[in-house]
């Protein structure tokens, strides 16, 4: 740096007086690979708080995946569920919701069934689920915590659906299902891969990205 270049960078503001909000990711991002926190992450939010800086989490999980981390955390803070189309109060209280179109639920449905994989739907705090012996059910509830409402048909359930995953441990399956369902839902709705074995479908304004 310059004379004049020091002067003006020590003229400025330190960096926490300037940062109004940290965002962060949850799996992969604040969670190891076996979904825990380690004490540096606890170190980490812990200055954030002393530097008065809140922090929101933001994640693909339904609400009660994100919320079990509150009191290990120690948050009282708005966070983004289901891709961050929904954003919940602290309280637990629906702030905002995108939600798909039902014709574009159904038409993934159809696709999901035609070609053997599970559906999941998501729905502010439900998570209904019509095969209550899928391979990835049991799993995915003791990774989230919450429990999936089993029913019959989703025949009726149509409206206010936030995501719906489609599960398989045909990996190769789950990978054309990317393909053919994005170009199904092209313009009405986001399709992605979640993992090797999950197929997320959101509301197209439902990303992490999105302000």
């Amino acid at each position: 740096m310059t004379v004049t270049e020091n002067a003006l960078h020590a003229a400025l503001a330190p960096p926490a007086s300037r940062i109004r909000l940290v965002v962060s990711d949850m799996d992969g991002t604040l969670l190891t690979p076996e979904k825990q926190v380690t004490h540096r992450t606890l170190a980490a939010v812990q200055a954030l708080k002393e530097a008065g800086i809140p922090l929101c989490l933001v994640s693909s999980r339904p609400p009660g995946g994100i919320e079990m981390y509150f009191d290990v955390l120690g948050l009282h803070t708005p966070y983004g569920a289901l891709n961050g189309g929904t954003i919940l109060n602290a309280d637990r209280t629906v702030r905002s919701q995108l939600a798909l179109d039902p014709g574009a639920v159904q038409d993934t449905l159809d696709m999901l069934k035609v070609h053997d994989l599970d559906a999941w739907l998501f729905r502010g705090h439900e998570w209904l689920v019509d095969n209550a012996t899928g391979a990835y059910v049991e799993p995915e509830r003791k990774t989230v915590r919450i429990e999936p409402q089993i029913v019959s048909s989703f025949a009726g359930s149509l409206s206010g659906i936030g995501k719906i995953t489609g599960s398989s441990a045909d990996y190769d399956a789950v990978a054309r299902q990317e393909a053919e369902i994005g170009m199904l839902l092209e313009g009405r709705a986001s399709v992605a891969r979640s993992s090797q074995w999950f197929l997320d479908i959101t509301p197209l304004d439902a990303n992490k990205a999105t302000p």
